[in-house]
């Protein structure tokens, strides 16, 4: 795996969310640079493939803190998260970054829902989706990749008495994976992409992203 860290500012963010097409929804920039790193990588694996689309999953993690009824208590923190599948089968959905934005939107909608709805077995429905994902990952005819965000956390203001960070670093370097974080300034994003080497000769070069990013 290979490690490389892009800037996104925020004009950048702005053009596209005006060029998506009509969409039901106005998406956030998290869900527009997640479904436009995403896109890219599905359009590298093709080429590769000499045009085949393989089977593609994206695995990204849904807040349901608010959304379920859940034990609440006073000195708790932090998020009530989980994985959820967010898949292509060749022909089922077209390949544009509008349909992979509305794609994306429609399963974690459709997850909040179910979780709303299924309250009282949070637990079942959680493990399913995890053995759903499992399965994927493990089939190497699918070309796997993980998305996460760490926008509007704090992370550049954490001091363990040594100063405020002024380099991050995130990942597991065990499959293509895709960091968002704040720069220190809040008003741009940094994606940390984690990608297979030959993955990575091809997106740092594509020119979507060359005009997307600044390394």
């Amino acid at each position: 795996m290979v490690a490389r860290r892009f800037v996104i500012n925020q004009s950048a963010i702005s053009k596209p969310r005006e060029n998506v097409g009509v969409v039901y929804f106005k998406p956030s920039r998290v869900e527009l640079v997640i479904a436009f790193l995403w896109t890219t990588l599905i359009n590298i694996s093709q080429r590769k493939n000499n045009g085949h689309l393989r089977p593609c999953l994206l695995s990204v993690p849904v807040n349901l803190c608010g959304k379920i009824d859940f034990p609440k208590y006073k000195n708790s923190f932090g998020n009530f998260a989980l994985e959820v599948p967010v898949k292509i089968i060749s022909g089922d959905t077209g390949m544009e970054l509008q349909d992979i934005l509305l794609l994306i939107k429609d399963v974690i909608q459709k997850t909040n829902v179910s979780f709303v709805k299924s309250s009282d077995d949070i637990y079942s429905l959680a493990s399913k989706f995890h053995e759903e994902i499992q399965e994927w990952e493990e089939n190497e005819q699918v070309d796997v990749c993980m998305a996460s965000s760490l926008c509007t956390f704090p992370i550049n203001e954490a001091d363990f008495g040594w100063g405020k960070p002024c380099l991050t670093s995130l990942g597991l370097r065990r499959s293509d994976m895709f960091w968002l974080y704040d720069t220190q300034c809040g008003t741009e994003i940094v994606v940390q992409a984690d990608l297979k080497k030959e993955y990575m000769d091809m997106f740092e070069c594509n020119k979507d992203v060359l005009s997307f990013t600044c390394e």
